[in-house]
């Protein structure tokens, strides 16, 4: 299996980086791991889990300053409480240096390159919205809720 599903999405990232022109390289790193780079410095990372059946989308957002810290924590924990609403998009903090990943799962029994190349365009334009979010450039991104929000 796991070289057709790498053949599949090796095919769909290399159309997708062809028609999007802010796509700088989708570079293949292994076997099951690859990496967009956009224009604006924005790379992503795209991994084959099969241990779990799944395709693991992540993009770093950069770390928030000090002084604005809480504020953008308070942000993206509330963020992640949308992940229906933003299509499994979800925040976590890097282990190493505190920084802002986003992250998004595609399962491979769903996958489609439609569905792919929606997962990849969603996660493209949140990291960019995150980005200058959290480097205090901008005011929390549209996709981001009120910070009082309850979700039922």
């Amino acid at each position: 299996m796991s070289q057709d599903i790498d053949q599949f999405i090796s095919e769909t990232l290399t159309a997708l980086g062809q028609a999007s022109p802010d796509v700088e390289a989708v570079m293949q790193m292994s076997p099951s791991r690859w990496v967009l780079s956009y224009t604006d410095d924005t790379q992503m990372d795209v991994a084959l889990h099969e241990p779990t059946n799944r395709l693991v989308l992540s993009a770093e957002v950069g770390n928030a300053p000090e002084a604005s810290r809480p504020r953008t924590m308070q942000a993206l924990l509330a963020f992640n409480l949308m992940w229906a609403e933003t299509d499994c998009v979800r925040a976590a903090m890097s282990p190493v240096d505190g920084g802002t990943i986003l992250i998004a799962d595609l399962f491979l029994p769903d996958m489609t390159d439609e569905r792919l190349e929606r997962a990849v365009l969603r996660l493209k334009d949140s990291a960019r919205s995150w980005r200058d979010f959290v480097s205090g450039d901008l005011a929390a991104p549209v996709d981001a809720p009120d910070a009082l929000m309850i979700r039922i």
